[in-house]
């Protein structure tokens, strides 16, 4: 039986091994289809072929989890991220949405860190949290998790989500976002133009209630046409939450994903022995490469 996993990261944005290292950890896996999704970065052409050359059992597909900005009914402006698989690079129009998503992010992760050291939680600067993550392109809140699990005050990286930084919870460092990302109608007409496949990521992880899930759903459908899908297999979710995505995918007519959003060992979403192996049908995939070629009668590497 082989899998998929369409949603993963790596030290390129906010995980914590190299592509190569993730690569063997979806063979030893039994996964056929891996998709690299960092956070709004689109792999060159030389990285995929290196790693295609290194990994030949493995079909290596392009991906990135754009971030995007959806107003809800009451204009509250919500973080929404889409995985975009199999586009092409080149797109103009894509481009543009991934140099607009390269805002500086000095100013927000600041702002969490200063609200942690007022609750005496203490980790540093900015400067200092670069240098304990290694010098990361994109530096956020994941970086802050791991930080804060170093630095003991707490165990795993979702309880300092839980209780800190995350959206839900208690939230008692959390800041919300300022980052200057496209706004979903943006990363949706690019995708179409660039000839990929649009993924709604995490429906649970946003801060709406069922009315506005509803109301993002018929949005995202909208505007991303008909090769599009959203997230039913998901690492942290159980098996009546992914019943219920099951059920809103088959409502709004978008083809079921499969992701583990895997960012390392400490992740929620890893396995209980810390890895990638979570068997979701490679079949999923399958089927959203099927309805790539019906609609755009290519599947671009």
């Amino acid at each position: 039986m082989y899998h998929a996993d369409l949603h993963t990261h790596t030290i390129h944005s906010d995980g914590e091994y190299t592509p190569a290292h993730l690569g063997l950890m979806a063979l030893q896996s039994g996964i056929r289809y891996l998709a690299y999704t960092d956070h709004n970065y689109s792999y060159s052409p030389a990285e995929l072929s290196d790693l295609r050359l290194q990994f030949p059992m493995l079909r290596i597909l392009r991906g990135c989890e754009f971030s995007c900005f959806y107003r809800t009914a009451d204009q509250r402006r919500v973080e929404i991220h889409i995985v975009g698989l199999n586009f092409d690079p080149d797109c103009p129009e894509l481009q543009a949405v991934l140099r607009r998503n390269q805002p500086d992010r000095r100013s927000y992760v600041t702002k969490i860190l200063n609200k942690l050291d007022a609750l005496g939680v203490g980790i540093g600067t900015y400067e200092d949290l670069m240098a304990f993550s290694n010098g990361p392109q994109h530096l956020g809140r994941m970086h802050i998790a791991r930080s804060l699990v170093a630095h003991g005050y707490v165990k795993t990286v979702d309880e300092a989500f839980d209780i800190y930084i995350g959206n839900f919870g208690q939230r008692l460092a959390y800041v919300e976002s300022e980052l200057d990302y496209a706004p979903i109608e943006d990363v949706l007409s690019a995708l179409q133009k660039a000839q990929g496949i649009a993924i709604l990521a995490h429906l649970f992880f946003y801060p709406l209630d069922d009315a506005e899930q509803h109301r993002l759903l018929r949005t995202f459908k909208a505007l991303a046409g008909p090769c599009s899908g959203m997230e039913v297999y998901y690492g942290r979710y159980t098996d009546e939450q992914r019943c219920h995505l099951a059920a809103l995918a088959a409502q709004y007519d978008l083809l079921p994903s499969a992701g583990s959003d895997f960012h390392g060992p400490g992740d929620g979403n890893a396995t209980h022995d810390g890895g990638l192996g979570h068997h979701f049908p490679a079949s999923v995939y399958e089927a959203l490469e099927a309805r790539q070629r019906e609609v755009y009668g290519v599947v671009h590497d």
